[in-house]
């Protein structure tokens, strides 16, 4: 990919704090990052720019993870999503794969998470 097309992620999570680190540490790996602080809102900027990758939080006020990757199942173009969960078992089980590349766990390591995202881009 050439130098001037940055890849674009949206980084979906209710805590601020979480947010705002993983926007640091994606744009310190060279990436572009918006946020949104819940799935109404990260569904407004799916459906006004196209991303090259997602990062999903699971629990959330308003519209939760689950019912984000729901709505986008109906969408023919979706790109790749790494889900961060900090959720037991039985929520993770309910993920809908069609679009999930990988699901990370909170508390994270940053290399894993930089790792993560480049193999779900690539794939």
């Amino acid at each position: 990919m050439p130098a001037s097309e940055t890849q674009r992620i949206l980084v979906v999570d209710d805590d601020e704090f979480v947010r705002n680190l993983v926007r640091v540490i994606l744009r310190r790996a060279g990436y572009e990052a918006d946020a949104a602080s819940d799935g109404g809102e990260a569904l407004e900027k799916i459906a006004g720019f196209k991303y090259d990758l997602i990062m999903l939080d699971l629990m959330m006020p308003r519209i939760d993870g689950l019912e984000v990757l729901q709505r986008l199942g109906g969408h023919q173009t979706v790109p790749p999503i790494v889900v961060m969960t900090a959720a037991d078992d039985a929520m993770v089980e309910r993920i809908p794969r069609q679009f999930v590349k990988a699901v990370i766990r909170k508390p994270f390591d940053v290399s894993e998470l930089t790792t993560l995202v480049a193999g779900a881009m690539s794939n």
